[in-house]
């Protein structure tokens, strides 16, 4: 895709055009190549990192992170969506990895930040 556009815009003879498409597609390139946890800040909040959903959640992991919102204990969670605490602990460990975050309240702050309920 991005090839396509860098030919058309070869054929169209812009140089200045082709060589921005240019630097824009390499620094694509890069941020596509880059982990989760090696991207870059976002512009204007330095202290914040970037926030990348590796994979989308589940239903039943929405509906974890929903109980998990609501300040439920991995007991509590269990008994309310009638599943073993070992499995609230799977789903919880698979929301983390998938939101990048260190732990439960940071999943939550960052569904939040990317609207997720």
């Amino acid at each position: 895709m991005v090839a396509a556009a860098l030919i058309r815009l070869a054929a169209s003879r812009r140089t200045g055009d082709l060589i921005a498409a240019a630097a824009a597609a390499a620094r694509a390139q890069v941020l596509v190549s880059m982990r989760h946890d090696q991207l870059p800040a976002p512009r204007g909040a330095p202290e914040q990192a970037a926030v990348l959903v590796v994979e989308p959640l589940t239903a039943r992991e929405r509906e974890v992170l929903r109980h998990v919102a609501g300040m439920l204990s991995t007991a509590e969670i269990a008994s309310e969506m009638h599943i073993s605490a070992h499995t609230v602990k799977t789903h919880v460990r698979h929301i983390c990895r998938k939101l990048a975050a260190p732990g439960r309240g940071q999943a939550v702050r960052r569904a939040r930040q990317l609207e997720l309920f």
